[in-house]
């Protein structure tokens, strides 16, 4: 179906409606980058594949971070969008210009190339279960924090809740708002190892 003007709207039957389900933020092409206004591209991929056919021409004359070009261009339609901020139509060209999935795995495969010895040199250890080589995928880091009322250091991964009450792990004393911090302390470390055990 194509609309357009608003008059052609109304014409839309009851059964051509835009079935909407509850969109997220999880799609790739979502997650590309940060923008305060975005919305969820399964909502605009259902707007723009309910109400447009491939060849026409979809306008957002508020493009923002450019999330209904991409869907539209992703779905064989002609985009235009504009927008008065310089950092949105940045962004939006940007999304719009990526280049082929082969180039981008080949500039991956140079950079991953180049800098293996140092990622080698940082991020190698030893599995806690065969003591082989390993790998360390994530490691989690939290504030060491020190509790005013009984003076015992803590990390804040440990910190007990009572609602929205932060309490000390130790002698559950209610916490500040802000509490002391002492530094940074390793909670958790992830590693695969090389072996495959």
């Amino acid at each position: 179906m194509r609309l357009t003007d608003a008059r052609s709207a109304s014409r839309i039957k009851r059964s051509d409606r835009v079935n909407l389900t509850e969109g997220s933020r999880h799609s790739r092409t979502y997650r590309l980058h940060a923008y305060w206004s975005k919305k969820p591209h399964e909502i605009l991929r259902e707007c723009i594949a309910s109400l447009t056919e491939p060849g026409d021409v979809v306008l957002d004359p508020f493009c923002g971070s450019g999330g209904t070009l991409v869907v539209a261009a992703m779905l064989g339609r002609t985009v235009i969008g504009i927008d008065r901020s310089p950092a949105a139509v940045f962004i939006s060209q940007g999304a719009l210009t990526l280049p082929p999935a082969t180039e981008i795995k080949a500039a991956w495969a140079n950079l991953r190339d180049k800098v293996e010895p140092d990622i080698r040199r940082l991020y190698t250890t030893v599995c806690h279960r065969c003591n082989g080589a390993a790998t360390i995928r994530y490691t989690v880091i939290a504030d060491l924090l020190n509790c005013p009322g009984c003076r015992t250091e803590f990390s804040a991964d440990r910190i007990a809740r009572s609602g929205n009450v932060k309490r000390c792990p130790a002698c559950d004393a209610k916490l500040p708002r802000s509490p002391e911090i002492l530094g940074s302390s390793a909670v958790e470390t992830s590693a695969e190892c090389e072996a495959g055990c």
